[in-house]
């Protein structure tokens, strides 16, 4: 078991083209979208099991930015 802590989370599970910010990862955390280990107040990852829990639960990727369209009429 390889824990590991978010920004290290971060660089071994996604390219750095698409990757996701710390910000968004511990959203993930609290909303319990993504396992994780406590301890303290510290958050804390087990490496394989959140590559078999992305892989299963694909695609969990940031939200995009909605781009609004422009109304006709304006």
């Amino acid at each position: 078991m390889k824990l590991t802590r978010d920004w290290e989370q971060l660089r071994l599970l996604w390219h750095e083209s698409c990757r996701p910010s710390v910000a968004w990862l511990r959203r993930a955390v609290r909303s319990g979208a993504i396992p994780h280990l406590r301890a303290g107040r510290f958050c804390f990852f087990d490496l394989e099991v959140v590559k078999q829990f992305v892989k299963k639960n694909a695609p969990l990727s940031p939200p995009l930015p909605e781009k609004k369209r422009p109304q006709r009429g304006e």
